[in-house]
């Protein structure tokens, strides 16, 4: 019997896009629609336009903390690694190349907790929404479905990191149900955020 985390990895584009759900969203009388992609699904000009957005919003961030160093190559490498997940939003009907709104990359993983024991978690590597549409209810949407596809594929708890210094978006996972997870550590200038999947 194949265990819940192979099953995660292996799933197709369209199985994980039918187990979004409703996927679609109103903002500023447009529709939105999320999709699914997997990085070998992409093409050059879209992990360009994914690659910017990710850019605008935390290059500075990046350069002005110092938490992460800020190198273009090897973050990039990371976000287009073969086990990445990608969540986007584009207008209905539009293109993700020349109409990408937000969206969050994430990848089917196990974390060590504090008894040593392996949870199985879907981790939160990005989440970005563009500036102009921050506020509006594309992150949180973004963020149930993933806990959607944690049900789905029966993982224990959706993790991420956040910089300290990012307080908005610190203030945003707090609201969402995210608490500091015990395998976060005392006194660094990021924190280990973490919200119980509740499987069905």
């Amino acid at each position: 019997m194949i265990n819940p985390l192979k099953k995660a990895k292996k799933a197709s584009v369209a199985e994980l896009t039918e187990a979004m759900g409703s996927n679609e969203m109103v903002f500023q009388d447009t529709k939105y629609t999320t999709t699914l992609a997997k990085p070998s699904t992409m093409s050059s000009k879209e992990k360009d336009v994914i690659w910017e957005l990710f850019r605008l919003n935390m290059e500075t961030l990046y350069k002005t903390t110092g938490v992460f160093p800020w190198n273009p190559t090897k973050k990039r490498a990371e976000l287009f690694h073969r086990d990445s997940r990608f969540v986007t939003i584009i207008p209905k009907g539009g293109q993700l190349e020349s109409n990408l709104l937000g969206y969050c990359m994430f990848r089917f993983d196990t974390e060590e907790n504090l008894e040593e024991e392996k949870e199985l978690v879907v981790y939160c590597y990005e989440l970005q929404v563009a500036k102009e549409a921050q506020g509006h209810g594309f992150g949180r949407h973004l963020m149930d479905i993933l806990e959607k596809l944690g049900e789905k594929w029966q993982m224990q708890k959706i993790m991420l990191t956040v910089l300290l210094a990012n307080k908005d978006a610190h203030k945003f996972y707090n609201k969402i149900g995210f608490t500091r997870d015990p395998i976060s550590p005392e006194d660094e200038q990021y924190v280990i955020l973490s919200k119980p999947i509740s499987i069905q």
